[in-house]
């Protein structure tokens, strides 16, 4: 089925368009409470589109356990009996959507088994939530917005697919950076390497390694790097001094801010923004002593 999906992805012809998706009963996101297990008695009956929004776990289809993190997606297919569990110490949320399909025998377009996202996934989460909404509606054009957007999260997903397949060699080393970069961003810069490394799936040792090959610059620059550019957009885009930027940014003290601030950007955070209030009367503030230090 793999191997067909592939291949269609690369076909001329739109391999949507004699597709009709309907939904079925069943639809939500539920955060799973502790001790919780999926295990079904009876064998699906419709497609179910299932995916993992947050947690840690294993989903089994037949004699596969498949790892599942943020970002998994799956279309469980009539006649399978899926089973999963979480991870304790990180508890899964499940998306979920029960559908039907009006389509030709060949089902080649279906996505592969799973589909890993990273940065693309919060795309596909807001696709997601607005399939929610619409299955909990009825309206005049409920029908056709469901069958829309369903294919567009085919699309998404199938796009995706085919993207890491292209990909070779470094194709992991690259999806784990990349995704690394989109978690620091998303965080501020505010993120330990353990942390970072912990939220990709793989030890601190091995992001380290790889990230300067991919990324050409060391993940400890990168992280100093996108911490400084939040604080730049801090100084130009808000009301916050420098002492309240160094606090929000988690640094130890305003001098320690000030000191890597001008040694990255050339100028110390009184100057980058001249207009703005600052925090003293001189340019740059004293160096702490050793009293504030030890605090």
């Amino acid at each position: 089925m793999e191997t067909g999906a592939s291949s269609a992805y690369a076909a001329t012809e739109d391999p949507l368009e004699r597709v009709r998706f309907v939904r079925a009963r069943g639809s939500g996101r539920v955060p799973c409470v502790p001790g919780w297990r999926w295990e079904r008695r009876e064998p699906l009956t419709d497609f179910d589109l299932w995916y993992v929004a947050a947690g840690q776990g294993t989903l089994r289809l037949g004699a596969r356990d498949y790892p599942v993190r943020a970002g998994s997606l799956f279309v469980l297919r009539p006649g399978e009996l899926p089973r999963a569990t979480q991870d304790e110490r990180d508890r899964v949320t499940v998306i979920f959507a029960h559908f039907s399909m009006r389509c030709p025998p060949d089902r080649s377009f279906l996505p592969p088994r799973q589909v890993q996202l990273e940065e693309e996934r919060h795309e596909l989460e807001r696709l997601l939530h607005r399939l929610l909404e619409t299955a909990g509606r009825d309206s005049l054009w409920q029908r056709t917005e469901y069958d829309s957007l369903l294919k567009l999260i085919f699309i998404h997903s199938a796009r995706h697919a085919a993207q890491a397949g292209v990909l070779a060699g470094n194709s992991r080393r690259q999806l784990l950076v990349q995704a690394a970069i989109g978690h620091i961003r998303a965080c501020g810069g505010r993120v330990t390497p353990a942390e970072l490394a912990a939220h990709c799936g793989i030890s601190a040792q091995y992001l380290s390694r790889i990230f300067r090959g991919v990324a050409g610059e060391s993940l400890k620059r990168c992280l100093v790097r996108i911490k400084l550019e939040r604080a730049q957009a801090l100084l130009t885009e808000s009301s916050m001094t420098a002492s309240e930027v160094a606090e929000a940014l988690g640094y130890a003290d305003l001098y320690s801010f000030s000191k890597l601030f001008k040694k990255y950007v050339g100028v110390p955070p009184s100057r980058y923004a001249p207009d703005r209030p600052s925090d003293r009367r001189g340019d740059e503030p004293d160096a702490p002593n050793e009293s504030q230090r030890m605090r």
